[in-house]
């Protein structure tokens, strides 16, 4: 967890982690991608546990250790 990773949710079920210090050069893969099975909603990478990630989908939450 640092200023230069993005953690997004996507509709196509993927948790997706960026390092966006590459930005503006062109992001080719994502550091880190997890399939949900699910559309994802929600995620939140906290300050307080930041090995930890939560992604929410329709009904479920999943924490993953990163």
């Amino acid at each position: 967890h640092s200023r230069n990773h993005l953690l997004c949710g996507t509709d196509d079920g993927f948790g997706i982690i960026w390092d966006t210090s590459e930005v503006p050069s062109k992001l080719d893969s994502p550091l880190l991608a997890y399939d949900c099975d699910s559309e994802v909603y929600q995620a939140q990478w906290p300050a307080s546990q930041p090995d930890y990630v939560a992604l929410g989908m329709a009904h479920q939450i999943r924490v993953l250790q990163v």
